[in-house]
């Protein structure tokens, strides 16, 4: 891990190249304004917008009780609710997403091979890089393992091995289903040791390829049949999107979010710096995103709606949690500003993408809310680096 320190080291830019731009004024703003604003949203939320009631949440209005069960009837239940159940695996593994995972990943492995052999053939015998893809894989099971055990220490499974949960239990799938989604978008940016390569757009597609791997094996017919698989996938299936839960992720969620990724390194790739600009990217989508479920759950009392992909069913979120990704979107640029090249594109960062992203994580529909984060941050990112000078 010494050599992934010494990595994000040298692709963060020196501060003293900048430095003697920075002014007492400056430095004061680089505090100042996320206090001014954790502090205006405190106000709005608790002082001007008082919550329309003090219970904690939605499901206690509508009687239900502790440690019941609750299943949507059909896809057309008005809003579901984190724990909520509203669905199950009965259907035929052959006639879900599965079979298209499993096939995508199959053209997605031919293509990749192609390319390798194409642009970057010396990369097959680098077995630095192979090694370090391996180390990566196994990092990812790791933190699904984990969060699969912690599932089940808090929870309860059925024959099958599905955990079963109730929308006013105090654990939810959500947090741990959260450490997992990090995980996949942030391993694959880390090199647990130096690798010699030109570090190019297709070496980072191979990372995030074998990331997908990782979830290839959680299918309905692996993870039913071995016990290790369905502990992982106990770690993510939130039972209010079940039976979509692998497709919802990996469709709506990790696939175009990993490709938007991969463009933004091509896109960024002559610029200095640019993958420390691809870590604050990911950081800022997914630290914002995790912590905006968890803290909704625990202190939300403004909820409101929002679709989900494919069927007519609505979800709930609350302003709370959006304000969570406000505010990581201007304490991070704050906490990483040596990443720019100067203190000018700090402060645009900081005051055009938290409004930006919190209003697209608002409006995104339910699981599809990180790959417009990435896209609408990546958009900011880019902007603030070529055209603020």
């Amino acid at each position: 891990m010494e050599a992934a320190a010494r990595q994000l080291n040298e692709t963060t830019s020196d501060p003293t190249t900048w430095a003697d731009q920075w002014t007492a004024v400056s430095t004061t703003g680089l505090v100042v304004l996320p206090i001014l604003s954790l502090a205006a949203i405190v106000i709005l939320l608790r002082v001007v917008y008082k919550p329309a009631s003090e219970l904690k949440d939605a499901a206690n209005r509508k009687g239900a009780g502790y440690g019941a069960i609750h299943y949507a009837d059909d896809e057309d239940s008005d809003i579901i609710y984190a724990g909520y159940v509203a669905g199950n695996y009965s259907a035929p593994w052959t006639s879900t997403f599965d079979v298209f995972f499993l096939g995508g990943m199959f053209v997605f492995a031919i293509a990749l091979v192609v390319c390798t052999s194409a642009l970057q053939p010396v990369l097959w015998s680098n077995h630095k890089f192979w090694s370090a893809q391996a180390f990566k894989v196994f990092g990812m099971l790791v933190v699904s393992t984990l969060a699969g055990f912690v599932c089940r220490r808090f929870s309860i499974v059925d024959d099958k091995g599905y955990i079963i949960t109730s929308i006013n239990s105090a654990f939810k799938v959500n947090y741990t289903r959260k450490c997992q989604h990090f995980a996949a978008y942030l391993i694959p940016l880390l090199n647990p040791w130096e690798v010699e390569t030109d570090d190019t757009p297709l070496e980072l597609a191979w990372a995030y390829f074998l990331t997908l791997v990782c979830f290839l094996v959680l299918i309905q017919p692996v993870r039913e049949r071995f016990v290790w698989c369905m502990l992982q996938f106990n770690g993510l299936d939130r039972p209010e999107d079940r039976p979509h839960t692998l497709q919802w992720l990996v469709a709506g969620d990790l696939l175009p979010g990993f490709l938007f990724l991969v463009g933004f390194k091509m896109l960024m790739f002559d610029v200095d710096n640019a993958n420390s600009l691809l870590l604050l990217l990911v950081l800022v989508t997914t630290i914002g995103d995790g912590l905006a479920e968890p803290v909704g759950i625990a202190w939300g009392r403004h909820k409101y709606s929002t679709p989900s992909c494919v069927s007519t069913r609505r979800y709930s979120r609350t302003l709370e949690g959006s304000a969570c990704v406000f505010m990581s979107a201007m304490v991070l640029p704050a906490l990483l500003h040596a990443y720019f090249a100067n203190v000018a594109q700090v402060f645009v960062t900081m005051v055009v993408l938290p409004p930006l992203v919190t209003y697209a994580e608002a409006t995104a529909p339910h699981t599809m809310d990180t790959p417009i984060l990435i896209v609408v941050a990546g958009a900011v990112l880019y902007g603030a680096v070529h055209y603020v000078v």
